[in-house]
């Protein structure tokens, strides 16, 4: 992580957003699509996982 002097303000930036940031529009694009589809499907797990227990999640039982 690093701080980055924003025009609103001190923002904490990681060192990997900071790299893909120089790179060409297409290559950025391209990146963000991979991540958002990973995103997609972890959260897809997530709600997948929730689904099979949540009867364990939803119990009154402390």
């Amino acid at each position: 992580m690093r701080r980055v002097e924003t025009r609103l303000g001190v923002r904490w930036r990681c060192l990997a957003s900071l790299k893909i940031a120089r790179l060409d529009v297409a290559t950025r694009d391209a990146l963000g699509k991979e991540r958002s589809e990973a995103n997609r499907m972890l959260s897809r797990a997530a709600m997948e996982h929730f689904n099979r227990h949540r009867d364990v999640f939803l119990s009154d039982a402390p």
